[in-house]
């Protein structure tokens, strides 16, 4: 099997500090962006030629159900690559949803939601934010290539408009390409945004209508529809949709929506965690299925039954 090039070559920056090889490594040995973490991913990266790791369960799947993976996608940026060129930017958890299957970790408006009937770990809350540290990777960007913002939502994260700022400031901005994955519910800063070798933009949705309200509490199907589609007027623009328990029979509808706008839809790996929230969780996790999802109801004032 081929190395996975992203163990030497790319970064995934987590809100707590902690740090991975990509966003979908899943990890159980914490490393800070201050520890060795590249003797540690060099050597993971050894071992990934001979199969997918315990930690590439994605990728895995990806690769059994597509014939592609994660890795695949980075080993072709990857390819020839010296130093940290691919860095994914998670800053902090500043959010203005509250989607139903996140958690604290990922946004600030769970962090505030969360009570103590909550009581899965998944909604543990974790100390976010690089707001006195940001500094600290400037003198290593000299080499990136590409520069992918998620969150938390990052076009409203203060961190991700300082990084394109030193960019722009340092003359480096003409060699780089930006991702950015975002709800879809904020756009600003165009103008700077244009100043980059190449901007792609992956919006989250995962339903049409009042059903993408649903999973998405705070957000307005309308509002989102017509940000995506006018920022596909200006940048590369694409869906990235998630299957889980209330959407699994409709994702038909996302495709029909990108075909009719002509944009590409991707499709994750189905949703294992909130265990709740999977696509199977009626038949794996009913008490938890219910416990959760009345209390989103409660707080939500909606009905569950309306979406399953």
């Amino acid at each position: 099997m081929q190395k996975c090039l992203a163990f030497n070559h790319a970064l995934t920056i987590h809100p707590g500090k902690n740090v991975a090889p990509c966003c979908v490594y899943n990890g159980k040995e914490r490393l800070l962006y201050t520890d060795d973490w590249k003797t540690k991913f060099q050597e993971q990266g050894i071992k990934s030629e001979a199969g997918f790791l315990p930690e590439c369960s994605d990728c895995a799947w990806e690769d059994k159900e597509r014939g592609e993976s994660w890795k695949d996608h980075l080993n072709k940026k990857l390819k020839g690559a010296e130093g940290i060129v691919y860095w994914d930017m998670k800053f902090n958890n500043t959010c203005n949803l509250q989607c139903r299957m996140c958690n604290p970790a990922a946004s600030s408006i769970w962090e505030q939601k969360v009570t103590p009937e909550f009581t899965s770990d998944w909604y543990r809350k974790e100390k976010t934010g690089w707001h006195k540290d940001i500094d600290i990777i400037y003198e290593n960007l000299k080499d990136a290539k590409y520069l992918k913002f998620t969150g938390g939502e990052p076009f409203l994260i203060p961190q991700v408009w300082k990084v394109l700022d030193y960019c722009i400031e340092n003359g480096l901005e003409r060699g780089i390409e930006l991702e950015f994955t975002t709800n879809g519910t904020q756009i600003i800063q165009l103008e700077k945004l244009k100043k980059f070798k190449n901007v792609e933009i992956l919006v989250s949705i995962d339903a049409i209508g009042d059903r993408f309200e649903y999973i998405r509490p705070g957000a307005s199907w309308e509002v989102v529809m017509t940000n995506t589609l006018k920022l596909a007027q200006h940048f590369d623009v694409a869906i990235t949709a998630l299957p889980m328990i209330f959407n699994k029979d409709h994702m038909h509808e996302v495709k029909e929506f990108g075909l009719e706008h002509e944009l590409e839809v991707r499709m994750s790996p189905p949703l294992t965690e909130p265990k709740w929230a999977r696509p199977d969780a009626l038949d794996t996790c009913p008490e938890e299925f219910y416990k959760y999802v009345n209390l989103l109801d409660k707080q939500h004032n909606t009905n569950y039954k309306d979406f399953i």
